[in-house]
């Protein structure tokens, strides 16, 4: 695992793990400095004020990973348990460890939206599966 960050997806408790995302492409989000203020505009266009906000603002975490099957079988049941196994609307925390001495932080998520399983025109679905989830973090506390 040197040099690349591990992606758990752990029930509400955190210590129960849900999903492990051994494949991860790209993770759009997970190091993203949400914007912390509220802006105010004028009704008669003159400006504006900025209220500085809390550091809970919710926002989305992009994880792209890859299923990788024996076959066509074995790579449609793995793409049928991601989809069954990360429930929509249920409190999750995503650890991701950062470091190889097992640097992690944690983020309260939650699956809004369907899973992607984009069609790829070299793999055609028989070896290989590219899969898009996104994941809203600071959605529950």
């Amino acid at each position: 695992m040197a040099g690349f960050p591990r992606y758990r997806l752990y029930a509400s408790n955190g210590s129960t793990l849900i999903y492990d995302f051994e494949f991860t492409q790209d993770d759009q989000g997970v190091f993203f400095d949400p914007a912390n203020f509220v802006e105010h505009v004028s009704l008669r266009g003159q400006g504006s004020i900025i209220s500085e906000g809390s550091d809970q603002q919710p926002y989305d975490i992009t994880l792209n990973f890859i299923l990788i099957g024996d076959d066509y079988e074995d790579l449609v049941a793995q793409m049928i348990n991601v989809r069954d196994t990360i429930d929509k609307f249920t409190k999750y925390i995503l650890k991701v460890e950062t470091t190889s001495g097992g640097s992690t932080e944690n983020f309260n998520v939650m699956r809004l939206t369907p899973i992607q399983f984009p069609n790829s025109r070299t793999s055609k679905r028989v070896h290989i599966q590219d899969c898009v989830i996104v994941l809203r973090a600071n959605c529950w506390s």
